[in-house]
């Protein structure tokens, strides 16, 4: 979150999953979203690259979800950072965010 990007050489046979706010705000930051991208790897010269395939893939809950801490994810020295709010109505306050920069 320094704004700089971290080159992370891609592992064989392996996919990355990358958490989302929303799963964020659920965990109560046990789970950290990041910013992040997928490009080649600019350290290789030769003439055709690895294939890299970058897929983006959304899921959101019910627009009725509840988003509030999960109880495993507070306790009496670590209280719920964020406060309860319906998964639509975060969803368009994160989507608003994006479009209102």
């Amino acid at each position: 979150r320094d704004g700089v990007w971290v080159n992370v050489a891609p592992v064989p046979d392996s996919i990355v999953v990358n958490v989302g706010d929303c799963l964020m705000r659920w965990s109560n930051d046990e789970l950290v979203s990041t910013p992040h991208r997928v490009v080649s790897d600019p350290t290789v010269t030769a003439d055709v690259l690895p294939e890299r395939f970058s897929i983006a893939f959304f899921c959101n809950p019910n627009k009725s979800t509840m988003v509030e801490c999960l109880p495993s994810c507070s306790s009496d020295t670590n209280p719920p950072r964020y406060d309860p709010i319906k998964a639509f109505e975060y969803l368009c306050g994160r989507l608003s965010d994006t479009i209102s920069r």
